[in-house]
């Protein structure tokens, strides 16, 4: 006999992991903000995690200041003579959720309506493929297999560095072998980077000219 379905959700890994989205911040400090006809000011930036290899930040806004950038540094003095307010940028491109964790509610039930008392354990089956194949033992290729002891309901896995759309579904098995059919397929995008952007303005106030032909009698 077969165990009655069983409703499967995901919970998002870094729930689990302390390292939520949130906290992926960058800091952009100009030394001078506003001036009069022209300023010049030096821009220091830094990220939270600090972003440590490569340049994965891109700055725009200003010749003087565009362009790929490390996750933490100090531009050169840029000279802004343009009066008005010019938005400058900085994006930098944290690294993407790697974890997912699999959170279901145990069949109580077989599905006859008998109780379920002999409940061995879960197998989830998870893939970046397009489809999940439904039989519990077989895996296709790209399709892993997690086996999962009956006194749990959720299992968390980690390292994940693909991107696109994961599918994961979980079957029950009782002690003599026999697996449900699949729950309910859940689903989870992986970007690969996680972009966050800051933008400062700077403000060059005009200098009205002089009155002219002033004359005293």
């Amino acid at each position: 006999m077969q165990l009655r379905s069983f409703v499967l959700s995901l919970v998002a890994g870094f729930a689990f992991s302390g390292l939520a989205f949130a906290q992926n911040t960058v800091t952009l400090t100009p030394s001078v903000t506003q001036g009069t006809e022209s300023i010049t000011t030096t821009i220091s930036w830094a990220t939270n995690p600090p972003l440590t290899t490569g340049t994965p930040c891109t700055a725009s806004g200003h010749p003087g200041w565009t362009g790929p950038k490390a996750g933490s540094g100090t531009n050169p003095p840029i000279t802004i003579a343009t009066s008005g307010t010019l938005p400058l940028s900085l994006t930098c491109n944290f690294p993407g959720d790697s974890i997912v964790t699999f959170s279901w509610t145990p069949p109580t039930q077989n599905t006859d309506g008998s109780p379920l008392t002999n409940l061995a354990g879960y197998r989830i089956k998870h893939t970046f493929n397009a489809t999940l194949t439904t039989n519990p033992l077989t895996a296709a290729a790209g399709e892993v297999h997690t086996d999962v002891a009956a006194n749990q309901t959720m299992r968390t896995i980690t390292g994940i560095s693909q991107t696109g759309t994961l599918r994961g579904g979980i079957f029950a098995q009782n002690t003599p072998g026999v697996f449900s059919v699949m729950s309910n397929v859940a689903t989870k995008v992986f970007t690969g980077t996680v972009p966050v952007t800051q933008m400062v303005s700077i403000t060059v106030n005009p200098r009205p000219n002089p009155p002219t032909a002033n004359t005293a009698e």
